[in-house]
């Protein structure tokens, strides 16, 4: 949950880095000027066009690797203590 609400906050700035990259015509001036240009050409949702697809690989990937680690663990803890040491190591 803590990355999809970053990925949310956040999204905004990531459209309005993406759109001073690929379009020459607009200029660069304050981030939030950017942003309401958007808005204004494109209407309310525009600075989170592309949110859905972004989230649903978040949310995807998050839980490969927390099924993964916590498999990888079980096998390589087998009764034993766990330790910070060797979740460390498994998530690295």
């Amino acid at each position: 949950m803590g990355s999809v609400t970053a990925m949310t906050v956040f999204f905004p700035l990531d459209t309005a880095r993406l759109r001073l990259q690929v379009d020459e015509k607009r200029k660069s001036k304050t981030t939030h000027m950017v942003l309401l240009e958007i808005i204004k050409e494109e209407g309310l949702l525009a600075p989170y066009r592309g949110w859905f697809p972004v989230i649903s690989s978040l949310c995807c990937s998050n839980f490969v690797y927390f099924y993964t680690f916590n498999s990888l663990k079980a096998l390589w803890v087998k009764g034993q203590h766990s330790t910070t040491g060797k979740d460390l190591v498994v998530g690295f």
